[in-house]
């Protein structure tokens, strides 16, 4: 039985305008309506680390990129700012909450990594797989660790922001 830990890491880098109407500019209490666009990349790597077990077989080391994939998006949301700045700076507390939508983008499920103690089958994505030594035979071998999916881009993105608009 092999013991190995499979590290999985994803980013997310974006890029895009957003359009905001206020319906009303000099309350406390500033509710508005937004719309975005723009582009978004996806990064996602596996690590597979040295297992050290008692059946003698080691892992090469590796580091895979196994996704870089990106797609433009739209989005549209609403939110409320709370006024809480001064006569000299102009601050606001803003809460949102936007729907996100755009093209397909290759993922890893987390939800499905498999375990390599478990015979492999697959559940229809793309097989990641590794390569392994047996430490006593020196044969190397596969193994796979995880599949890839794709499907569209759908957010739904909640957020609390602070605003400071300085006066000079």
């Amino acid at each position: 039985y092999i013991n190995t830990d499979v590290v999985y890491n994803s980013s997310v880098a974006r890029a895009g305008i957003t359009a905001t109407y206020l319906f009303v500019r000099n309350n406390k209490l500033v509710p508005y309506i937004s719309a975005k666009a723009g582009y978004a990349g996806f990064f996602s790597t596996f690590q597979v680390e040295d297992p050290r077990d008692a059946a003698s077989c080691r892992v090469v080391l590796q580091h895979k990129k196994i996704s870089s994939d990106g797609t433009a998006f739209w989005g549209y949301g609403a939110g409320l700012r709370v006024r809480t700045g001064t006569k000299y700076v102009e601050n606001y507390l803003d809460i949102s909450v936007q729907k996100i939508r755009g093209g397909e983008v290759k993922y890893a499920n987390v939800n499905r990594l498999h375990h390599l103690t478990e015979p492999y089958v697959g559940t229809g994505g793309t097989p990641v797989k590794f390569d392994f030594i047996n430490g006593t035979t020196r044969q190397v071998h596969e193994h796979t660790v995880a599949e890839l999916y794709e499907s569209p881009l759908k957010l739904l993105q909640i957020s609390v922001t602070y605003i400071a608009y300085l006066k000079f």
